[in-house]
């Protein structure tokens, strides 16, 4: 249950529009420090996909197969277009463009962090048990 509980929270961080505490005074300095460069919002879409992919494998206990890095990857592209919509329904009130494209594309890149973390996990985790 708990293995749940976390990915949820998870999600619901992620979809949630951020942007929009950015309206609030008190709220804005922070969150101009965390997302207000270029480079920042890059490190936080990797950060947030890369901890979706481990949370995922985690609660659903999947096994590092092809299939499963495939399904991983598809729910971050899931999970980065609804993240997309939602942003651009609150805040920014126009059509998707390539700004969305390439937060797609660096949400992609935070999920193939993520599988390479957990690929790191289990190849470290086997050596161990061989007596590497």
């Amino acid at each position: 249950m708990r293995r749940f509980l976390f990915l949820t929270l998870w999600l619901l961080l992620m979809v949630f529009p951020v942007a929009l505490f950015r309206r609030i005074p008190q709220i804005r300095p922070i969150m101009d420090t965390l997302i207000g460069t270029e480079v920042m919002h890059w490190i936080a879409h990797s950060v947030l996909f890369a901890g979706l992919v481990i949370l995922l494998a985690y609660a659903f206990k999947l096994p590092l197969t092809l299939k499963n890095v495939a399904l991983l990857l598809f729910a971050v592209l899931i999970v980065g277009a609804a993240q997309e919509a939602f942003q651009l329904i609150a805040t920014k009130h126009r059509p998707p463009g390539f700004p969305e494209l390439f937060d797609l594309g660096v949400d992609m890149i935070g999920g193939l962090i993520g599988i390479g973390l957990l690929y790191l996990k289990r190849s470290t985790r086997q050596r161990i048990r061989v007596g590497y």
